[in-house]
């Protein structure tokens, strides 16, 4: 159903195809469209003759597809006071776009051009998430109630996710409160690797 759409697309003009693109964000983005999207409405909003009813059906599949993925525009203010009705940045929300983008890769024969969503462990593959010094403190030693307290090499509480990096020596400090470093050190010196606080 993808490929479909990928291969019509790709022999039209470079204006009509940017038209289209924005008549689709339009309406993904708009919080006044509830209902699903049919190709009369495309048509109607694209204000544009030289749209055929094909390239309308095919507007109305991606628009009605990527729907429930899209967030609304809404107005808000953003960190420097100023407003704004984009919607709002967040990685998970662009997720059903890399997922369709990797799959037209691979139909189109360019697997090589994916993206990975999340690191896949794999015995061949022993670094697939990295997780150093600043990672642990953020995972196991946030301030509040249920987290670990931390101490660097004097004793005192590292309580920022700043000292954790600065200076160097806490971050074996973090990583040796839950790692046996020593034997760390002896099983990369066996594997010829190099341990770097990761």
């Amino acid at each position: 159903m993808l490929f479909t759409p990928v291969l019509f697309v790709s022999i039209m003009p470079a204006a009509k195809l940017d038209k289209l693109e924005a008549i689709c964000r339009t309406l993904l983005e708009s919080p006044n469209v509830e209902r699903k999207v049919d190709a009369k409405y495309i048509r109607k909003s694209a204000f544009a003759k030289e749209v055929s009813d094909r390239e309308c059906k095919v507007a109305c599949m991606i628009v009605n597809a990527l729907r429930p993925f899209i967030p609304r525009r809404s107005e808000r203010t953003k960190s420097d006071g100023s407003r704004t009705n984009l919607p709002p940045p967040h990685v998970c929300l662009r997720a059903p776009f890399l997922i369709i983008a990797n799959t037209i890769f691979r139909i189109t024969g360019h697997p090589e051009f994916a993206r990975e969503i999340a690191p896949h462990a794999s015995t061949g593959r022993p670094n697939a998430l990295i997780l150093g010094a600043a990672g642990f403190y953020q995972a196991l030693c946030r301030s509040g109630a249920g987290y670990f307290d931390v101490k660097d090499g004097n004793g005192t509480p590292i309580t920022s996710i700043a000292k954790v990096t600065n200076p160097t020596e806490n971050k074996e400090a973090v990583l040796g409160a839950f790692l046996d470093l020593r034997r760390v050190e002896l099983t990369c010196n066996e594997q010829g690797i190099e341990f770097s606080d990761r």
